[in-house]
């Protein structure tokens, strides 16, 4: 199977997750910036991770403050697991068990989290027999796993052939989004599926150049053939979704099921970075941000900016404290979560906070 290349950048050990601490930056915008600074309490331990566990690098904040990440909990058995978290003690698993006509399944290439379900984008190696050995070109597909939000798999949903797929969405209609590469052109293809993977719909970005590796909008994307499309985040909103596009300063796109409805250029300060979408109300956003990476290749955390989600404008700084040695996760209704390891034991910790008053 391919999947195992893909991994190699958004994994680390937990030693590393400690090592991407808050780095202040200014705003560059030639105007005072507000700006508030989270204080954290004692850090509580989960029942996930120990000094050999393997962990993405890549979270998602649901709406209801879970954060969703992938572990393996062993060197000898690196197949990340998606878990959500709601709190220290509350993990759920998100497991592929067997599926019928297929055999090896890769662990989540991509996932995305609503109110009701999880998608996950996963490989799988066709089941071969003497009845079915030219039944397929490719040896593999790539599927599409739908479950409830307490773990339970609902559905399996197969991506067509040749289709690309970077990144999945998934609408309140229950229909899928999915988007592609075009690699004679490096530019996105997005398909919307039926729940039995038949495609009802395609439609292509208004920016032809969305993914043109331009140093000036991907500093941290460029580095890799896809570009942003690699990174692409999509996040539920309301009926629509959101293409955010990490380790970019693209704008961020909305889309419904039948093509883009609008694009929000952020008011990003000067040398930031997007890293992470941490939350939305019905007037604003909060976006983590990454402030630079040094010589050694280590990514450094910027703050968090909360923009107005209608223009892409500034309204406010939000800090980590001074010295704090953990990786902001989430925020929900005003309490933030950052995630840190136990140094002796290499046990996950969550870090509860808000802002100082």
């Amino acid at each position: 199977m391919r999947h195992l290349a893909l991994a190699v950048s958004i994994i680390f050990t937990p030693s590393y997750l400690i090592a991407q601490s808050s780095q202040g930056m200014k705003a560059g915008l030639g105007q005072e910036v507000p700006s508030v600074t989270l204080e954290f309490g004692k850090a509580a331990p989960t029942a996930l991770g120990n000094r050999e566990a393997v962990m993405s690098a890549n979270y998602i904040c649901a709406d209801d403050g879970s954060i969703f990440l992938e572990i393996a909990e062993t060197l000898d058995n690196t197949m990340l697991v998606l878990h959500a978290l709601k709190g220290p003690s509350e993990d759920v698993r998100f497991l592929p068990g067997k599926i019928h006509g297929y055999g090896t399944i890769s662990f989540p290439l991509k996932y995305f989290v609503n109110d009701y379900n999880v998608a996950a984008l996963v490989e799988a190696d066709y089941e071969i027999n003497s009845l079915e050995e030219n039944a397929h070109e490719d040896s593999t597909a790539h599927l599409v796993l739908i479950y409830d939000r307490k773990g339970v798999l609902q559905n399996v949903v197969t991506i067509p052939p040749g289709i690309d797929v970077k990144s999945i969405g998934l609408y309140r209609s229950g229909d899928l989004l999915i988007v592609a590469i075009n690699r004679s052109s490096n530019t996105a293809s997005l398909f919307v599926l039926d729940n039995k993977g038949n495609i009802k719909h395609k439609f292509l970005l208004f920016d032809n150049d969305y993914n043109r590796n331009a140093k000036t909008e991907q500093p941290l994307a460029d580095l890799i053939p896809d570009g942003a499309l690699a990174f692409l985040q999509i996040i539920p909103h309301g009926e629509n979704l959101l293409l955010f596009p990490q380790m970019t300063s693209h704008e961020i796109l909305e889309v419904n099921e039948s093509g883009v409805v609008r694009s929000v250029h952020l008011q990003l300060p000067a040398g930031a970075t997007l890293a992470s979408f941490l939350s939305s109300t019905d007037t604003s956003w909060k976006i983590k941000t990454i402030a630079k990476t040094d010589a050694k290749g280590i990514l450094h955390e910027g703050p968090v900016y909360e923009f107005n989600s209608s223009d892409g404008s500034l309204i406010r700084r939000i800090d980590m404290p001074n010295g704090a040695r953990a990786t902001l996760a989430c925020e929900h209704d005003g309490e933030y979560t950052a995630l840190t390891t136990e140094e002796n034991t290499g046990r996950l910790e969550f870090l509860s906070g808000s802002i100082s008053k």
